[in-house]
């Protein structure tokens, strides 16, 4: 981490107060310890002398000196620390730094841990002209961007970063943690590779790092070079530890190591003390170079030194957080708790779920899919993971294919794919790719009508039918998912099955909460207010009974909604309040999003045009980052109603050709939002006097499969405020 060029920094600023001045000493050419005291005796200009007396000679020397030594490079010299304590009793004014990648366990001992550069906070992809230029001048204050550009500049002058390369630099240096002399190395490479590639190579290629200057020492020229003179001064169990922990991504816990590694807390102390790994909050870790080169250690050395296969190592990885993930996922929607947890440790996740898929592991993949769906919807990665599940389903239809006559994988297999397709599915949702959601739920019908119909198959087969009940929804059939929805309740009070979250003591009551929810729904958009209240306020109940939070939160919206509609606002806002802080506490960041959008609804009602502003905008940011659909357009259109209501009609206009936009991407093949889209810029142009392009738009709203009970009056009293805009008009002329 650079800590012979800040040792020779700080020395240098320290020079004037000693009056001996300020000595270095590069201890690294140095083979044994019994040699430090000569090469003191040389750096002060003394004649050379045996190790006996070069060590009497030198306390002699020293007995009156005011100074700084600095001792550069310790760490392979270890034995010899108890010396440093000799020379300080021996000369009270006398000061020692010294540099070590290893603790020296000296009593006298002061630690400063360094760290790498500073670099700027993660953020998200910036398109090249949107980097304005105080966010420039901000990414090239930090020391480590500041230093890639030192070394990209020795190379070309003329080199002037645009904005998109200069957030590229800002990634590069990010993934090095700041690290120096990666880098110096990294940056060397500008003329051969693009900083795509660079980035690229961070993450994968630990050769890259080298550099071919003559005056670099040996054990600098490439990162390999410096971990290899590191890896040499470890004892056999420390690299055994290390090559089994590079299996971890993003970090661990000690009951993940001793599960993993079996390595102890004094161990992983001990491999902290020695730089290899680093630890905070309780949670140790590698720097992603070091991580690489011991995963090369992994595949080199692991079986050859060991005699157990480099796979049982991940086996292991797999297993404890496929055991951990299961077990969590019964307290995901009662508990905040799993939620840090998963946070935490989302790399191994995601590595323990990719490293089962490709190994053909499926119990494993079982125990992990409901977390990591859960999490995926309450983070709102639903992008980002939609590919975890796809690869499982993949590999799923294959083997299912395989399973000829084998009953029992042609089972397993299919009840499995089942499932990943019904997740699958409630992502695409999340995106409104209805298209592909009817493909995930056709196929996951196909494949269950093809399978034995036991307990298990029960759960996958009530699965499909609610997952086609919510596309009815998503297409505007409001009254066929409401019959629908109806139907599976009944079944669900009648019925007893296996079935999320699989304890006795909540049996099928969850997912009757689920169906009481859609029934408030679709009654609500049907304009049946009073049926909508029964069944929103029953949700509501059986989340209480169960002790359920995370569905909690969108019942309590729903009925907001319902006392906004009645005209009562103080309710509606109380119970949205309400909403919002409990998906905050639960840390639901999409529940966060949808109770900040709602509560600005509200508030536009309230006439809190600040306030709504500022929720929906949350709302809107929330959704652009994560591709949530509805929350992109219901935001989009909020916004625009308070922009309406301020005056400000460009603005508002803008807002909704933004959001007439999103409902024209390739893969959004219908949305019934656009009839609150078209009802929206009905009034805007009400507003402008714009009779014609209102009427125009009134229409399309009616026109829209899936324009809702009150989005269809809101239309019609719209239509008759243009009608009688369009007589007024005819009586004057």
């Amino acid at each position: 981490m650079g800590k012979s060029r800040l040792a020779i920094q700080a020395a240098g600023d320290l020079d004037k107060h000693f009056a001996d001045g300020v000595w270095f000493v590069d201890l690294a050419p140095l083979h044994a310890p019994d040699q430090i005291a000569g090469a003191i005796l040389r750096e002060f200009g003394l004649p050379p002398a045996s190790p006996d007396s070069a060590v009497a000679r030198l306390l002699e020397h020293l007995r009156r000196c005011q100074a700084l030594l600095v001792l550069d490079n310790f760490e392979h010299l270890l034995a010899g620390a108890e010396f440093l304590p000799a020379l300080l009793n021996v000369a009270p004014a006398l000061k020692l730094l010294v540099t070590s990648r290893v603790r020296l366990h000296l009593a006298e001992e002061w630690l400063l841990p360094l760290g790498g550069l500073a670099t700027p906070p993660a953020t998200g992809t910036l398109a090249e002209d949107s980097l304005k230029h105080n966010e420039q001048e901000e990414l090239t204050s930090f020391a480590s961007i500041q230093l890639f550009l030192q070394r990209i500049e020795r190379l070309d002058p003329s080199f002037q970063p645009t904005p998109a390369e200069l957030q590229q630099i800002a990634d590069i240096c990010r993934l090095l943690d700041g690290m120096p002399l990666g880098i110096e190395l990294a940056a060397a490479w500008v003329r051969s590779l693009s900083l795509a590639e660079i980035t690229a190579a961070v993450r994968s290629r630990l050769q890259l790092f080298t550099t071919t200057l003559r005056n670099i020492p040996p054990r600098h020229r490439s990162m390999p070079a410096v971990f290899d003179h590191s890896w040499r001064l470890l004892d056999t169990h420390a690299r055994g530890l290390l090559r089994q922990l590079a299996v971890f991504r993003g970090g661990w816990t000690c009951a993940a190591a001793a599960a993993v590694t079996g390595a102890t807390p004094i161990e992983l102390e001990s491999l902290v003390d020695s730089s290899w790994v680093r630890v905070a909050n309780q949670r140790f870790s590698l720097h992603e170079l070091v991580r690489q080169y011991c995963v090369e250690k992994l595949c080199e050395e692991h079986e050859l030194e060991t005699g157990e296969p480099v796979m049982a190592v991940h086996r292991r990885h797999c297993a404890y957080y496929a055991d951990l993930t299961g077990a969590e996922e019964q307290a995901l929607n009662w508990q905040r708790e799993p939620m840090a947890r998963f946070s935490a440790d989302f790399g191994n996740l995601e590595a323990a779920w990719m490293w089962a898929i490709d190994q053909g592991e499926f119990s494993a993949t079982r125990q992990m899919m409901i977390g990591l769906f859960f999490f995926a919807e309450m983070m709102g990665w639903y992008s980002a993971m939609l590919p975890f599940f796809e690869r499982a389903a993949n590999a799923l239809r294959t083997r299912w294919q395989h399973a000829g006559g084998d009953a029992t994988a042609r089972q397993e297999t299919a009840l499995l794919l089942a499932i990943i397709l019904y997740i699958e599915q409630t992502l695409l949702v999340h995106l409104g790719w209805l298209a592909r959601v009817q493909e995930c739920v056709d196929e996951a019908r196909a494949v269950l009508d093809g399978a034995i119909r036991d307990a298990r198959w029960v759960e996958q087969d009530f699965l499909v039918r609610w997952a086609t009940t919510c596309l009815r929804l998503e297409w505007g059939n409001f009254a066929v998912a409401h019959t629908s929805a109806r139907e599976l309740l009944a079944f669900l009070q009648t019925n007893t099955f296996p079935c999320y979250p699989y304890r006795a003591e909540i049996g099928t009551r969850f997912w009757q909460m689920q169906m009481h929810h859609m029934l408030g729904v679709t009654a609500r958009l049907m304009g049946d207010h009073a049926t909508a209240w029964t069944h929103s306020e029953a949700a509501n109940a059986l989340c209480d009974e169960m002790g359920e939070q995370r569905f909690k939160t969108r019942n309590l919206r729903e009925i907001a909604t319902l006392m906004q509609l009645r005209g009562e606002n103080e309710q509606a806002l109380s119970s949205a309040q309400n909403a919002l802080a409990l998906s905050q506490r639960f840390e639901d960041q999409m529940g966060v999003a949808y109770g900040a959008w709602r509560l600005g609804e509200i508030e536009l009602d309230a006439g809190l045009l600040t306030l709504a502003s500022e929720h929906c905008r949350h709302g809107l940011a929330v959704a652009l980052e994560t591709g949530e659909h509805k929350l992109h357009i219901r935001s989009l259109v909020t916004l625009a109603r308070g922009a309406r209501l301020s005056g400000q009609l460009a603005a508002a206009r803008q807002r909704l050709e933004e959001a007439l936009r999103a409902c024209a991407q390739p893969d959004i093949t219908h949305s019934n939002l656009l009839a609150v889209v078209f009802l929206e810029l009905g009034h805007v142009a009400c507003a402008e006097q714009a009779w014609a392009q209102a009427r125009h738009f009134y229409i399309e709203a009616l026109a829209v499969k899936g324009c809702d009970a009150a989005e269809t009056q809101a239309a019609q009293a719209g239509l008759a405020e243009v009608v009688w805009a369009d007589n007024k008009s005819e009586f004057r002329s």
